[in-house]
């Protein structure tokens, strides 16, 4: 049986070390270097771990719930969730409340991530809160 690959070296701080300011996303007209994404997705994992969600929480099975949108925030929320090595519950943007609230109670999730309710009102089946 073979060994695993070291997973470090998938890591966009290490991307960031090795090509700073190499393209890394491109978000419309903004392309975002690995410098500037790996900031972003710090700044994410700084959250989550305000949150109560991280490597320790990954490790006893807690799950992080991102409605799934086409933009920066999913894409940094995703890396965040990665680097942590936390499981990801996509959730679509088109749900209804009562299908979202299905889907978080199926998967255990106390914390959904939807960049289009910030504020924590909207997203979250009475989980946990929501911000981009």
């Amino acid at each position: 049986m073979s060994a695993l690959p070291d997973l470090r070296a998938l890591s966009i701080f290490a991307a960031a070390e090795e090509a700073p300011d190499a393209p890394a996303l491109v978000d419309g007209e903004e392309i975002l270097t690995y410098r500037a994404l790996a900031a972003a997705v710090r700044a994410r994992i700084e959250g989550l771990e305000r949150a109560g969600l991280d490597a320790a929480a990954a490790a006893t099975g807690e799950r992080l719930a991102i409605v799934g949108r086409p933009d920066r925030s999913v894409c940094v929320s995703l890396l965040a969730a990665l680097e942590l090595g936390m499981p990801v519950v996509m959730l679509h943007p088109r749900w209804t409340a009562s299908e979202r609230a299905s889907a978080l109670s199926i998967a255990r999730s106390r914390l959904v991530l939807d960049a289009e309710h910030p504020d924590g009102n909207a997203g979250r089946a009475g989980r946990g809160p929501s911000f981009s």
